[in-house]
C-alpha cells in the first residue's frame, strides 16, 4: 500500500506531485484494461499518455464514468469545456473503439435520471487499486492539495479482490451483481462491451455526449479556474499590493497564549476581587446560557473550516459545542 501526494509550491513549501506520477506509472504499466471513475477529465497530458499506451498496446481498453453534465454554468465554462480537449487525443480511429466515456443513468416510471459522480477510483488489470481525492484535471495535479490511497496486488488473493471489487463497481452501475459482470467479460472479452450491454433493473451505463471530438481552445475563465500551478501575480500587480505576508508561527502562538491569560484573569477578577461584590448589585449581568458553536473539519490533506458563533452565520454541518 501507498500514499500518493499533491502539494503546491508555496513560500518555502516545494512542491509534491506525486498523484500526477502515480497516474502516469499506471498508465503505463496497463495492460488489458483500465477502469476509472472520476469527476472532473482536463488533464490532457494524462490523456496522451494514456493514447500512446494504448498505441503500444493494442489490447488495452479503458472504460471512463463521470457526470453527464456540468451542475453550474460556472463548471460547464471551465472544467465541462476542456472535457473535449482531454478526448480529443482518444477520439483517434486506431483509439475510439477501445474507450468508452459513459455515465450512469436510472429509468423508473418512463423518466430517466443521471446519476451524479463524484468518486475517484482507478483500476489497472488485476494489479492496482487506487482511491482517493484527485479528479483528472490540472488543479489536482499540482494546485489542489489531494491525497490518493494505492494498494498493489502481490498474491492471487489480493489480485482476485481487485478484480472482483472492479466487477462490484461496475455492477453497481448497471444494475447487475459481480457475477454477472465476470460472466459478461469471460464471454465477451471486453471491459467496454459489458460496460455498455448489462442493463438490469433500470440502471445503465450511457455515452456521454463531450460536444464533438474537435480541439476546442480553452477560455481564459478555464485557464484561470483549472492551472497546473498556483498563478502568480505580474509584478505591476505585486507592486500594488504588495507580497503575501509571511507567516509568523511564533506570533500568532503569543497571541494565543495572550489571549488565555486575559480571560483567566477576568475569571479571577470575577471570583476573588471587588467585582464579584457587584454582581450582585446590577451592575454586572451573568451571561447565563451562551453557547459557543464550533467544530474543525479536515479537507484534502489539511485544509481547516472553522464554524462559528450560534448567533453569527451558520457553519456548513451543525456540529456545536458548550463553555461556560
Amino acid at each position: 500500500m501507498g500514499i500518493a501526494r499533491t502539494w503546491p509550491a508555496i513560500e518555502d513549501q516545494d512542491e509534491i506531485r506525486e498523484c500526477e506520477a502515480l497516474f502516469f506509472d499506471s498508465i503505463e504499466r496497463a495492460e488489458r484494461a483500465i477502469f476509472i471513475e472520476n469527476q472532473y477529465l482536463t488533464a490532457t497530458r494524462l490523456a496522451e499518455r494514456l493514447a500512446r499506451r494504448m498505441r503500444e498496446n493494442p489490447k488495452l481498453e479503458v472504460v471512463i464514468i463521470s457526470p453527464r453534465a456540468p451542475r453550474s454554468w460556472l463548471e460547464g465554462q471551465t472544467m465541462r469545456a476542456s472535457l473535449s480537449r482531454f478526448m480529443y487525443p482518444l477520439r483517434d480511429l486506431e483509439l475510439r473503439d477501445r474507450v468508452a466515456l459513459l455515465y450512469p443513468q436510472v429509468r423508473a416510471d418512463g423518466r430517466a435520471s443521471a446519476i451524479m459522480v463524484h468518486s475517484k477510483t482507478m483500476i489497472v488489470d488485476d494489479v492496482l487499486l487506487r482511491v482517493g481525492s484527485a479528479n483528472l484535471n490540472n488543479r489536482s495535479l499540482g494546485l489542489d492539495t489531494e491525497c490518493d490511497l494505492a494498494f498493489e496486488a502481490k498474491t492471487p488473493d489480493q489480485r482476485q479482490a481487485i478484480v472482483r471489487l472492479r466487477d462490484r463497481m461496475l455492477g453497481h452501475f448497471c444494475g447487475a451483481e459481480p457475477e454477472e459482470v465476470a460472466a459478461s467479460l469471460f464471454r465477451t472479452g471486453s471491459l467496454i462491451a459489458t460496460a455498455r450491454s448489462l442493463r438490469r433493473g433500470g440502471h445503465s451505463l450511457e455515452p456521454i455526449d463531450f460536444d464533438g471530438a474537435t480541439h476546442v481552445s480553452l477560455s481564459a475563465l478555464a485557464i484561470v479556474a483549472d492551472p497546473e500551478r498556483p498563478i502568480v501575480p505580474p509584478p505591476v500587480l505585486q507592486s500594488l499590493i504588495g507580497k503575501r505576508p509571511r507567516a509568523q508561527p511564533v506570533r500568532r502562538f503569543a497571541k494565543v497564549i495572550g489571549i488565555g491569560l486575559a480571560i483567566v484573569s477576568l475569571i479571577l477578577a470575577w471570583r476573588f476581587t471587588a467585582v464579584a461584590d457587584r454582581r450582585h448589585g446590577g451592575c454586572v449581568r451573568p451571561l447565563a446560557g451562551l453557547r459557543i458553536g464550533w467544530h474543525r473539519s479536515n479537507r484534502k490533506c489539511g485544509r481547516n473550516v472553522w464554524g462559528r458563533n450560534r448567533h453569527g452565520p451558520p457553519c456548513h454541518r451543525d456540529h456545536r459545542g458548550s463553555a461556560g
